[in-house]
């Protein structure tokens, strides 16, 4: 028999929030986040995932 070789998967998380009036700074509290932004759905979102921008864009419409 040949060699089993394991196949890697990569999953995308992401955690979307709507925040109305929101003030101060936004700060990741656990050691699991890497970024943590605030960002208006008007303006467009730099570098974001593709199907992050389609999963936004549907809360818009």
């Amino acid at each position: 028999m040949g060699e089993t070789f394991f196949k890697p998967k990569i999953y995308n998380v992401m955690a979307v929030y709507e925040a109305i009036d929101v003030e101060g700074q936004a700060k990741i509290n656990d050691d699991e986040g890497i970024e943590l932004h605030y960002f208006s759905l008007e303006e467009p979102i730099e570098n974001i995932n593709p199907s992050t921008e389609l999963t936004l864009r549907k809360k818009v419409i």
